[in-house]
């Protein structure tokens, strides 16, 4: 009987050693996993006016001050020295928008990293515009004139002649 409850008594407390293993493995690994969960700092800086916007990216933004009328340009964003943003939500719509963006640079700039149905090369005042969307709508606009990189950026879609007015505007 003692032979009995002394190896009871060992496997409950190797049981129990086992489980607490397990728990600060598991909290180990948590706190592993919320430790790689670190986001990056948001590069962009807000500004109150266009002005200011161009100060800190160092160069100039020529942009509409609205599109369509339903969209305002309210706010103006800036990467020190890299890019400049214009946001222009649509009024009536919380979740569409429209972003014009410019930047030293070569590439797509767009941060629009989606899929699309369709895409296809534009010439709109001598420039190459790469056109992608779905529904016969343009959702990014992105092309270069030997300075300096653009994008248009669209949640809902652009028509193609809406899309021509808005890249004819922007330097």
């Amino acid at each position: 009987m003692k032979k009995t409850l002394g190896i009871l008594t060992a496997a409950a407390l190797a049981g129990a050693a086992l489980l607490s293993s397990c728990a600060t493995t598991d909290s180990a690994q948590k706190n592993s996993e919320e430790d790689s969960m670190v986001q990056m700092a948001n590069p962009f800086g807000d500004y109150a006016k266009i002005e200011a916007a161009e100060k800190a990216a160092g160069f100039s933004l020529l942009a509409p001050e609205e599109i369509s009328s339903i969209y305002p340009a309210q706010v103006y964003r800036a990467i020190s020295g890299k890019m400049i943003e214009v946001i222009y939500p649509n009024i009536s719509d919380s979740s569409d928008e429209i972003r014009i963006r410019k930047a030293k640079d070569s590439g797509d700039i767009s941060g629009d990293y989606n899929s699309y149905d369709e895409s296809m090369t534009l010439i709109i005042n001598g420039l190459q515009v790469e056109s992608r969307g779905k529904a016969g709508k343009t959702n990014v606009a992105v092309w270069h004139d030997g300075a300096y990189s653009y994008a248009i950026t669209s949640d809902r879609g652009l028509s193609l002649g809406l899309l021509r007015e808005i890249v004819e505007q922007v330097q």
